[in-house]
């Protein structure tokens, strides 16, 4: 192999290794800005996602209700080096992390569907939830529905309207109405009235 040959191969290589860290940088990037806002929706401080157990710690806090549980799978995953034992907390550990998946897709009005795609493409759905217009629900409860769940939200914000955040409703013409500005009394009687309308 002459000189020439060696050093193409080589910068191939790294060209390769660079592309690949890259990749893995950008999905942290991308993890850490959808973190930010899906914690800034459920009234959580949004630098949190930078912190990496005080992260996990708000995870479990807004999706299970109890941010302490994060020590479950890590615990499960370091005795992991136990003889058959360890495997079936290696496998806890990860269905407790599906079941943190689910309870976020619950969490923000989603189903089954979009939790197999937070596990299959987690940092795109995660990306879809912080800047789409989908809404913090509250903590899932287990046995309730998703019906039950909005219920729930909406009796609460029906209650506390000084934290009432603006619902638009599109109409047919296209237009977007603020319902809670005019719950407030900060618009024209004229535009509550047409957006009630």
């Amino acid at each position: 192999m002459s000189y020439g040959s060696e050093a193409a191969a080589l910068n191939a290589l790294l060209s390769i290794f660079a592309g690949f860290w890259l990749i893995i940088l950008a999905f942290f990037v991308l993890n850490i800005v959808a973190g930010w806002k899906i914690f800034e929706k459920a009234g959580q401080p949004g630098w949190a996602s930078i912190v990496p157990f005080y992260n996990s710690y708000i995870r479990y806090k807004i999706f299970w209700g109890n941010g302490w549980l994060f020590f479950v799978p890590i615990v499960c995953t370091v005795l992991g080096g136990i003889p058959l034992l360890g495997t079936l907390l290696v496998i806890v550990g990860v269905i407790i992390n599906i079941v943190t998946l689910y309870k976020q897709s619950v969490a923000f009005g989603q189903g089954i569907g979009f939790t197999i795609g937070l596990f299959f493409l987690n940092p795109i759905f995660n990306m879809i939830l912080a800047f789409g217009q989908y809404r913090y629900f509250g903590i899932p409860q287990d046995g309730y529905s998703y019906d039950q769940m909005k219920q729930k939200y909406d009796t609460y914000k029906a209650a506390h309207p000084a934290q009432a955040q603006p619902q638009y409703q599109h109409d047919l013409s296209g237009s977007c109405t603020a319902q809670a500005a005019c719950r407030a009394g900060s618009a024209s009687a004229a535009r509550c009235t047409a957006a009630a309308d």
